[in-house]
């Protein structure tokens, strides 16, 4: 109902009897910071076969779901002009073909470390650019720095607020980031927004 209602097209889900939904369950500390216990249950149910047909201007991809599904989705998309946006949250190895398809890697500064090997989430946003895509790396109340193919970096600042949870602060961020990219608003721009929605989440001024 919460979809309809949002105008958003269902047509392409599927119910699967056997699994139950995919779910994270946050562990928060006192001053709003947290970690996630992720269970992907229908999440790893998704078949190549779903992919038939399909048509974006934007593809936003995530670890949740199978690292094969990402891939397919990405060759399918990729080749038809779509932004390819790959936010690699729960961390996992990085697959060299998937990384060729995609223009946009979204990464905390944990994982943009572990990711490269590199300390820093600067020195770290470089390398990820390096490899052929555009990197944002999230750093909380830093806000995030966006490395381009060409060498350049450029910081973002955080709009101050007062955090009450970062739970989904990521997926607000790349959700609005993929959704103003779908506008045909540059990737600065939609950057700048993507990071006033999530501190408007974190502060409790946005209802997910």
């Amino acid at each position: 109902t919460n979809l309809d209602d949002a105008d958003v097209d269902r047509t392409r889900i599927v119910v699967d009897g056997a699994a139950g939904s995919g779910m994270s369950v946050a562990i928060e500390t006192a001053d709003g910071d947290y970690g996630a216990v992720v269970v992907p249950g229908a999440n790893r149910k998704i078949a190549a076969t779903q992919l038939d047909g399909l048509t974006a201007t934007v593809l936003l991809l995530q670890n949740e779901i199978e690292p094969a599904i990402n891939l397919a989705a990405a060759e399918r998309l990729n080749p038809l002009g779509a932004i390819v946006i790959h936010n690699m949250a729960p961390f996992v190895v990085v697959d060299q073909r998937l990384l060729k398809l995609t223009d946009v890697v979204v990464v905390n500064r944990i994982e943009a470390e572990a990711m490269t090997g590199e300390t820093g989430y600067r020195r770290a946003a470089m390398a990820i650019a390096t490899m052929g895509c555009t990197a944002i790396v999230t750093v909380g109340e830093r806000g995030c720095v966006v490395a381009s193919r060409d060498g350049s970096i450029a910081d973002v600042p955080a709009i101050p607020v007062k955090v009450v949870s970062s739970h989904g602060a990521g997926d607000c961020f790349c959700g609005t980031l993929a959704a103003e990219l779908a506008k045909g608003i540059n990737l600065a721009a939609a950057t700048a927004k993507a990071s006033a929605a999530a501190a408007r989440l974190v502060s409790g001024q946005l209802a997910i």
